[in-house]
């Protein structure tokens, strides 16, 4: 360990007062920042809202799990949302970045930590 190595963080640091509002149940046009491949049959997507209001610029994630059905039809209505095609069982997900959709956010209480969620839920193109 050197003085390069070390990281001075805020004093705060250890302090768990942050003021965090959970995205609103609602609709919301959002970008698509970028779709990744987590592992074999795991894709992450990150969207960040575009509406203006309290979650103006907020980030939402999704993870797809393509091993479980109901995942799978989501991925696929996402992709049809950003009217995004595969070939030959190959998805180019540069080809969803920027891409533009309206989603749907529910909120859902997680049963292991008692935390609530707000999951993306729907999928539509986006409003003119």
């Amino acid at each position: 360990m050197n003085e390069n190595t070390i990281v001075k963080l805020p004093e705060d640091w250890d302090e768990d007062d942050h003021d965090f509002t959970l995205v609103a149940e609602g609709q919301y046009n959002v970008m698509v920042l970028k779709v990744a491949q987590q592992a074999e049959d795991r894709l992450s997507a990150e969207f960040k809202i575009l509406d203006d209001g309290p979650f103006a610029a907020r980030h939402l994630f999704q993870t797809f799990v393509l091993a479980i059905p109901a995942s799978k039809d989501s991925f696929k209505a996402f992709l049809a949302a950003i009217k995004v095609e595969t070939h030959n069982n190959e998805l180019d997900v540069e080809q969803c970045k920027n891409k533009l959709l309206r989603v749907t956010v529910k909120h859902n209480k997680a049963e292991k930590d008692g935390k609530v969620y707000a999951n993306i839920r729907g999928y539509a193109a986006a409003e003119a």
